[in-house]
């Protein structure tokens, strides 16, 4: 048995993803023991530090998938030019068949393997027992082109008989018509979308024709491993993030108003300030974007394991995060969080996660004119208030490591009647 396993992050540097990219390796490994996983990484050393028993392929490899399938494949070719100068795609809409076609050279290999041809890259299709996307939040606008390329792959594998499957997710916003459209045509035929939210994601995932039994929310994958690190008590730290990025909308001058305040904050208690990185990307590192209010205090050397981070959390008695999984690992371990927002995706986010955990986690949106006033309110009330939440706020993490389990068990139950026939040997 095969099961291909689509990633959040294809670089293991962002530790919520990661998170829900292992739990997703766990889960399956412990419903298939004897599956072969694959998935698709552009940092294989990377991977098989993380997860050593998955089987690396490139992301040309996963190009090369999709070209096998459709020639042309992509978003690109299918919008008008205005939209593409907008995305910044047009490079993409010349160069990506024939970058696709130049990256294959014969006989290049991917660890100790061949690389597939395109022929090699069908059978291998036909050959998984599934398809399955681990946590993510990119079925979106904001991240338009990587949620049109997850939406052709589990198209051609609906199209193969493959059974597909989605965990984890947060979903929308999707305003932009092509992909929502895309959204309409590939969704409805997934075996189930496991949503980390009860508000928008069933909501859209409804408008785009998705039936109900399909649709399940189980919370966040996240949730189980932060909660197995959890301590005996929360910690006495201020847990600090920021999420530099375009889909954040986040301008430096008000990430410095937030910062001050909670500077302000953190000095009139004498409290030992921990940066809370979720990102290393270069692009959007969250040490970065913290460093400043950390001060002497604030230690700055951070693991990339996803455990680890965790474990920094859990000296945290209160978290400030404009990082969603900062607030998972302080909420699934008791701690309350004061979440950040700037933009209609973080909205959806946070607003998701507050639901599914209840008032320990308070929604700043940092558009509205008194957003510092009430950013300080939330750090002095939940401080203070807090560690009554703990009992609360870990109930409703068992409820959900429940409830994302029963949708692992769910497609455990649909596929296994109906598992791929083995590879043939001509194929790799």
């Amino acid at each position: 048995m095969r099961i291909l396993i689509e990633p959040g992050s294809y670089t293991c540097r962002n530790m919520g993803d990661l998170a829900m990219f292992l739990a997703t390796v766990a889960r399956l490994e412990q419903r298939w023991p004897e599956a072969e996983l694959v998935t698709f990484t552009s940092a294989p050393d990377r991977l098989r530090r993380y997860a050593p028993r998955v089987t690396p392929y490139s992301i040309e490899d996963r190009e090369l998938l999709l070209a096998a399938h459709h020639p042309h494949w992509g978003l690109p070719h299918r919008m008008p030019l205005a939209a593409r100068v907008r995305l910044g795609l047009g490079r993409l809409v010349a160069s990506a068949p024939r970058f696709v076609r130049a990256r294959r050279p014969a006989g290049s290999r991917i660890g100790n393997r061949d690389r597939p041809d395109q022929e090699g890259w069908r059978g291998i299709l036909r050959s998984l027992s599934l398809v399955a996307v681990s946590g993510a939040g990119g079925l979106c606008d904001p991240f338009l082109r990587h949620a049109w390329s997850t939406l052709e792959l589990l198209q051609i594998a609906a199209a193969a008989g493959v059974p597909t499957a989605l965990f984890s997710q947060g979903i929308g916003p999707m305003r932009a018509p092509l992909l929502r459209s895309k959204a309409g045509a590939v969704l409805p035929r997934v075996t189930l979308v496991a949503l980390r939210e009860p508000r928008e994601g069933p909501r859209l995932l409804r408008e785009l024709g998705v039936a109900a039994d399909r649709i399940h929310v189980g919370g966040d994958d996240a949730v189980e491993l932060a909660y197995r690190v959890r301590g005996p008590a929360t910690g006495c730290c201020l847990g600090v993030n920021l999420r530099l990025a375009g889909y954040a909308n986040l301008d430096p001058a008000r990430a410095a108003s937030v910062l001050a305040t909670v500077r302000q904050f953190a000095r009139a208690r004498s409290l030992e300030v921990l940066p809370i990185p979720i990102s290393f990307q270069d692009l959007e590192s969250d040490l970065r974007a913290v460093a400043s209010v950390a001060g002497p205090s604030g230690s700055l050397a951070c693991p990339e394991e996803p455990a680890a981070i965790a474990c920094m959390v859990g000296r945290c008695r209160l978290v400030v995060t404009g990082s969603y999984h900062a607030a998972v690992f302080a909420l699934a371990q008791g701690i309350p969080a004061v979440t950040l927002s700037n933009s209609r995706y973080y909205d959806g986010k946070f607003t998701g996660l507050a639901e599914m955990f209840g008032v320990g986690c308070r929604v700043v949106r940092l558009g509205e004119v008194d957003a510092l006033q009430r950013l300080r309110g939330a750090l002095d009330e939940l401080w203070e208030t807090g560690a009554g939440l703990r009992d609360l706020l870990l109930r409703s993490a068992v409820d959900q490591i429940a409830r994302s389990q029963a949708t692992y068990q769910r497609v455990y139950e649909i596929v296994s009647p109906h598992q791929a026939p083995p590879l043939s040997r001509a194929a790799p």
